[in-house]
């Protein structure tokens, strides 16, 4: 048995405070208002797909076209993972 990892997340809010979208708050993420998500999921799609994600059938029913969406899809923000000091990449030689 391992130990569950501490939540790394402290309490800086910088990703809170740097969201376009409004999709962070301080109990989490609502994925349906990050910008990303948003360009992939029109409105009215929304409510079937939380559907879809509650009962975890939404993988089952993407993976055909994941390989799609990974090669042609662009990130529009990645604003909260760049402000994010838990997200930083180590420079060669560090």
């Amino acid at each position: 048995i391992h130990p569950e990892a501490a939540d790394p997340c402290g309490s800086c809010d910088r990703c809170i405070r740097s969201c376009p979208g409004n999709a962070i708050d301080a109990r989490g993420v609502d994925p349906f208002r990050c910008l990303n998500v948003r360009r992939h999921v029109p409105g009215p799609l929304i409510r079937p797909v939380r559907w879809l994600l509650r009962r975890r059938l939404l993988p089952q029913l993407l993976a055909p076209v994941a390989p799609f969406f990974l090669r042609f899809s662009t990130l529009r923000c990645s604003r909260c993972v760049t402000v994010c000091p838990y997200f930083t990449v180590k420079k060669t030689g560090e």
